[in-house]
């Protein structure tokens, strides 16, 4: 497997993670020192929630463990991109 060490990187590998292209869609990757240790999605559609969906799915999955590095927040949409 191909190291995620750039942004790039972990856009590229998002596919693989979650198991499918997303579309319309917020996603949550988890990182420790060694592996990607979550993917979460959620439809960018009924975003309002997704602050808490983001929140309960690190506390759920234990994220807040000393070892954990970093959580990436991706938007993914096949809309035109902002100005």
């Amino acid at each position: 497997m191909h190291p995620i060490i750039t942004t790039p990187d972990l856009i590229a590998a998002i596919p693989g993670l979650i198991g499918f292209v997303p579309t319309e869609s917020i996603l949550l990757i988890g990182i420790t020192a060694e592996k990607v240790q979550i993917a979460a999605r959620h439809d960018i559609t009924g975003a309002a929630d997704v602050a808490d969906y983001l929140a309960e799915v690190l506390h759920t999955n234990k994220m807040n463990h000393p070892r954990f590095c970093a959580a990436s927040i991706v938007g993914w949409s096949s809309g035109p991109r902002p100005e």
